[in-house]
């Protein structure tokens, strides 16, 4: 078996060759402060929070799907309003 026009391929890899090769070369300057933006904070507070979210229950979904496709789902109006406006939320 004969592989032609491997240009493409090798290009890449010698580029690769060439940069590995140039980012050993450089001293590492071990007094440096880290800035974490107001952004980064806001994420992480949110990653944090997301670990203690209940996990879906999946049996849970499909029964309130097929319902919605059956036409026989109900809002409970009362449970709503509680959670708009006291904030409770009760499963």
């Amino acid at each position: 078996m004969k592989i032609n026009n491997t240009s493409p391929v090798s290009g890449l890899y010698n580029n690769y060759k060439k940069v590995t090769k140039k980012s050993n070369n450089y001293e590492i300057n071990k007094n440096f402060d880290i800035e974490i933006s107001q952004t980064g904070k806001d994420f992480a507070t949110a990653m944090e929070k997301l670990k203690s979210v209940e996990p879906v229950r999946k049996e849970k979904v499909e029964h309130i799907k097929n319902e919605i496709k059956n036409g026989t789902y109900m809002v409970d109006s009362v449970k709503v309003a509680r959670a708009m406006l006291l904030g409770e939320v009760n499963y």
